[in-house]
């Protein structure tokens, strides 16, 4: 028996209450607002029917969450030039991470800082901010509205940012 959209929202508005205590963790960018009390869910149905939790509106930066996002355009864009520029083996390095494959000179996965930053210059365009739009309609398109780059959080981690491309932590 399916669930209902009524049945489908107070299961996720149950889960939410069961889950907004644990706010366990640590942020450690600066540019990223801390509040235990935001907290949303979101689903979609297979008929394209959204069920949503409160907060499930609250906008947020996705930072390095769009490292998949932007491996994928690239991917599409160049197929496989791709891994001629980048490898695909997990490091055990930290996201933020800017290492290089001794043997290769090329990032070892697209999911650490060098990696990130080789596979966004891969993305089609004439220039950043052609190469930038394209991930953005991407990431658009796939969340189902219209996003933007928040040049508070770009300034945030361009301040925070040493020789070494480490964001603060």
């Amino acid at each position: 028996m399916a669930l209902d959209r009524d049945d489908l929202t107070a299961s996720l508005d149950a889960l939410r209450e069961r889950l907004l205590p644990e706010c366990g963790g640590e942020v450690g960018d600066p540019a990223v607002e801390r509040s235990e009390e935001r907290f949303g869910l979101a689903v979609v149905t297979v008929d394209g029917e959204v069920c949503r939790t409160d907060d499930a509106d609250v906008t947020f930066p996705v930072q390095s969450v769009a490292k998949p996002w932007v491996y994928a355009v690239a991917l599409a864009d160049q197929r496989d030039a791709v891994h001629d520029a980048i490898g695909v083996e997990p490091t055990g390095e930290p996201f933020d991470a800017l290492v290089l494959e001794l043997e290769t000179g090329r990032p070892p996965n697209p999911m650490v800082n060098a990696g990130a930053l080789m596979a966004v210059s891969l993305v089609a365009g004439s220039g950043l901010e052609d190469r930038v739009e394209r991930v953005v309609d991407v990431c658009s398109r796939a969340a189902g509205r219209r996003l933007h780059v928040d040049e508070d959080v770009v300034a945030a981690e361009l301040e925070g940012a040493d020789a070494t491309g480490r964001s603060p932590t």
